[in-house]
């Protein structure tokens, strides 16, 4: 029932933020079409903000963006479950979607394109949109397909759950991050809600500590 869009000037508030690398692979990219999906890129490198998770073909949509920080490389890859309808084809544009029913298909596709990208990137992040209705619990996809995740060779999850927070669960010593939640949205709420930054310290090859920044929500603030 929900479309979102956005007019390109808005991105001002990510350039004036520093923010230089974002995600695209979620429930809304694809709700005005793959030529907005397109176009949203292209916006974007214009700005010079990186973006992982769409592009022209599958094998672009499924390729990380590679960020410098510091003297450390971080490779940023992007994963929906929720919109089969976006996916990108073999040689038509989406998003980078992957069915939540198998978690060996996920350790299967992932594993090589992990290994490639360790071979430009010192440290390998994977964000993944569930969707609002999944919820982390020990018995659920989300928490596994992030096992596999870290199983495949990932150096941490950052989960996207809609507007929601669900803790962080260390595993095999890496971070998931069940659900982010939301920071900046234009929907008129009448509620407080609460959500926050993550910070992320990096080490030569993996991730030393995360920090939670709590940040009050409400409308218009």
């Amino acid at each position: 029932p929900f479309y979102y869009r956005a007019r390109p000037e808005m991105l001002g508030i990510l350039t004036a933020a520093g923010i230089n690398a974002v995600t695209v692979a979620n429930a809304h990219s694809g709700d005005y079409g793959p030529t907005a999906l397109v176009q949203q890129k292209e916006i974007l490198d214009a700005l010079g903000i990186a973006s992982a998770g769409s592009g022209l073909t599958q094998q672009d949509a499924f390729y990380p963006t590679v960020c410098a920080v510091g003297e450390t490389r971080v490779a940023l890859f992007s994963i929906d479950t929720t919109q089969h309808r976006f996916s990108a084809g073999k040689s038509a544009p989406g998003t980078a979607y992957l069915s939540p029913q198998d978690r060996d298909v996920w350790r299967t596709v992932m594993e090589a394109r992990f290994a490639q990208a360790k071979d430009k990137a010192d440290i390998v992040l994977v964000s993944v949109h569930w969707g609002a209705r999944t919820t982390p619990t020990p018995k659920s996809n989300a928490r596994a397909l992030s096992h596999a995740l870290i199983d495949a060779g990932a150096d941490g999850v950052l989960g996207s759950i809609g507007p929601h927070l669900y803790g962080i669960e260390i595993y095999k010593s890496k971070p998931i991050i069940h659900g982010t939640g939301s920071l900046l949205s234009e929907a008129p709420r009448a509620w407080f809600r609460m959500g926050g930054l993550f910070r992320l310290g990096l080490g030569n090859t993996c991730l030393n500590w995360v920090e939670y920044l709590p940040v009050g929500i409400g409308y218009g603030f």
